[in-house]
């Protein structure tokens, strides 16, 4: 493929947007996937950036530090082969802008790529000087790294399984001299020393001879985690009627999971899926139900399906030998009620002052619209006494919204913060939380209140893997179900925080949550969205995997999105999502061109396991997928209450 190419056809100016930034993003999702990073180190890459009608950055590598409160290092890449003075500079400035670069500034990195000599001028040097002073790297890569790079693009675009295996082996992006600063970044992150780093303008090393591994027997893919099982994602679909497995390892799933697809797309059939695929692996599953679609996970099918192979009919004996299914019904209690902790364990991380103050905030932002009115400047007084009470609560050993509301009634002057009038905003707040437990049931309910580890089947120890349904179809309110998931992000945070993943078992389990949009919206904040936005931040390095579904692309918050490595894409109908959906696909090195003509049971999936996005065909529910009536939900709720 290198000798195939005419490199100088490469940096031809039409080029910028188009080719030559898919070849950088390319050279940037090699870079990630060819070098290992300690676990509490994510790597992701960003390919969508707001900005006016000129394109700020055309790549950007994120290394996030999760055991330093998410502490994030850059490094953008953006091309430039403009010849004319005026449209250099202002792509110059856009980039400058974009990724935040000062020479204070050590974990922001940006490098401008260019063949061509620079437009010449006063103002020209100007700002050449001043982005060079700023820490900018201008590098100009020879014809033999343009080369390279066209050939990593096109062997990800071919999808070859064997391609990341041989990326780890050999390494290419990663003697790409001009990528010497990302990789130092690299060398950093891992701890070694910048005495291996390669110089700037140091010749490509000779490409070693690679032994081609004949792929395994049992799926055609290589394994990833030695001694483990994979996790079937679908089944490989093209025009030839292909049906090669397409599997990831279970670990990737801490890095989270979506699903997008309009109506009739399949959407629910993926979700239910990943759920049974992981119970036959023995990951436990906590599935918030929103549309009474989820719980038939315990219903086994009336009839064999007639186009159901041997393989699958024995996955299908796999589930049910190994999974047992729950359903709740909070708010309901003729099913299974389920009451959870109106408030996290906040005494368990007093010694903890980072996960404590995230958790007080999480427990702040769900109370504050109810106690406080909102967010406005006249309720600063207030959100401050709320959030010094919670502190000083934690440290005297916290306990339930009743202990909370009798320190709130007579708040010590320690907890007061030193606010003006704090005792009187004190009992202003504990007649409002009383007030809210006497009209709400999720706050006010005396009664049994579980934990994540009861839900996942952890305590007490269950010999088969339970998959947890929370049907909220007791809730009829979107206030009263943003209230509960408030309550559920809460108390999964600080679960996690003191129940982290075994070592060598990097998933302890799955949080599934359908129609994700209803409470982590983009255009605007719920009760719950803080909680679950800080969930998604922090549950990957504690071994919780989130899996996120919804019916239009840019539908969830940003920041749970940019919290996902794997991402299905099904059919799409409103003309904007089409659009949406095939930019990001092509982001990914997809096409996704027939993205509105795909069939029911059709997805896209990227995975950072897989060189690019290949459309799969999604094998049908191992248990029954019929819509349960409420009645039918309330029944089998109340059979597994028994």
């Amino acid at each position: 493929l290198r000798a195939k190419v005419a490199p100088d056809e490469l940096v031809q100016e039409e080029a910028e947007d188009g080719l030559l930034e898919s070849l950088l993003r390319s050279a940037c999702y090699c870079l990630i996937r060819e070098n290992d990073l300690p676990r509490n180190v994510d790597a992701l890459l960003d390919v969508d950036f707001p900005g006016g009608r000129v394109r700020p950055l055309h790549a950007r590598i994120r290394l996030v530090f999760r055991d330093e409160n998410d502490r994030e290092e850059h490094c953008c890449l953006r091309a430039i082969e403009r010849k004319n003075a005026v449209a250099f500079q202002a792509r110059l400035k856009a980039a400058m802008t974009g990724a935040g670069i000062d020479r204070s500034l050590k974990f922001r990195r940006l490098i401008i790529v260019r063949r061509a000599p620079l437009p010449q001028g006063t103002k020209m040097g100007i700002l050449v000087e001043g982005f060079r002073g700023a820490g900018g790297l201008l590098v100009h890569p020879e014809e033999d790294e343009l080369r390279t790079l066209w050939a990593l693009h096109e062997l990800r675009r071919e999808q070859r399984t064997e391609f990341l295996d041989w990326l780890k082996s050999v390494r290419p992006a990663s003697h790409l001299p001009f990528l010497a600063a990302a990789m130092a970044m690299f060398r950093a992150a891992a701890g070694e020393s910048a005495d291996g780093a390669v110089k700037n303008g140091s010749p490509v090393p000779a490409w070693p001879e690679i032994r081609r591994e004949e792929p395994s027997a049992a799926n055609g893919i290589p394994e990833m985690e030695a001694g483990g099982e994979r996790l079937l994602l679908g089944y490989a679909d093209s025009a030839a009627g292909g049906c090669e497995p397409v599997m990831i390892s279970p670990g990737s799933l801490t890095k989270h999971t979506v699903g997008l697809g309009g109506a009739g797309s399949g959407k629910t059939v993926l979700v239910k899926r990943l759920v049974e695929e992981a119970a036959i692996l023995g990951i436990p599953s906590i599935v918030i139900d929103c549309a009474t679609d989820m719980a038939g996970l315990g219903d086994k099918r009336p009839l064999r399906p007639a186009n159901w192979t041997a393989e699958e009919a024995a996955q299908a004996e796999r589930y049910w030998a190994n999974a047992e299914v729950q359903i709740w019904t909070p708010g309901r209690q003729a099913g299974n009620p389920l009451l959870l902790d109106s408030l996290p364990d906040l005494a368990g991380l007093a010694d903890d002052p980072e996960a404590l103050d995230q958790a007080i905030d999480m427990v702040r932002e769900s109370l504050e619209d109810i106690l406080t009115g909102g967010r406005a400047d006249s309720t600063l007084p207030k959100r401050g006494v709320l959030a010094a009470a919670l502190r000083h609560f934690a440290k005297r050993g916290g306990g339930g919204m009743n202990e909370l509301i009798a320190l709130l009634a007579d708040l010590p002057e320690a907890a007061g913060a030193e606010i003006g009038g704090a005792p009187r905003l004190a009992a202003g707040l504990a007649d409002g939380l009383r007030a809210r437990m006497a009209i709400d049931p999720l706050l006010g309910r005396e009664g049994k209140r579980l934990d994540p580890g009861s839900l996942f089947g952890l305590k007490p120890t269950s010999a088969r893997t339970r998959i947890s349904v929370i049907s909220l179809s007791g809730l009829e309110s979107t206030a009263s179900r943003c209230r509960f998931m408030s309550q559920m992000a809460m108390t999964l945070f600080a679960w996690i925080r003191k129940n982290p993943a075994a070592p060598g078992k990097p998933l302890t389990g799955l949080f599934v949550l359908d129609e994700a949009k209803d409470f982590v919206p983009t255009v605007r904040a719920t009760p719950c969205s803080a909680g679950l936005i800080r969930l998604a931040a922090q549950a990957r390095k504690y071994g919780l995997g989130l899996i996120f579904a919804s019916q239009e692309p840019k539908s969830i918050d940003c920041r749970i999105t940019a919290n996902v490595s794997t991402q299905f894409f099904g059919r799409f109908n409103a003309p904007a999502s089409i659009d949406t959906a095939r930019d990001l696909l092509r982001d990914k090195g997809g096409e996704g061109d027939d993205i509105a003509r795909l069939p029911t049971g059709r997805f896209y999936v990227a995975s950072p396991e897989l060189p690019s996005p290949r459309r799969i065909a999604i094998p049908l529910c191992v248990s029954d997928h019929t819509v349960l009536t409420e009645k039918q939900v309330l029944a089998r709720a109340a059979s597994t209450r028994k």
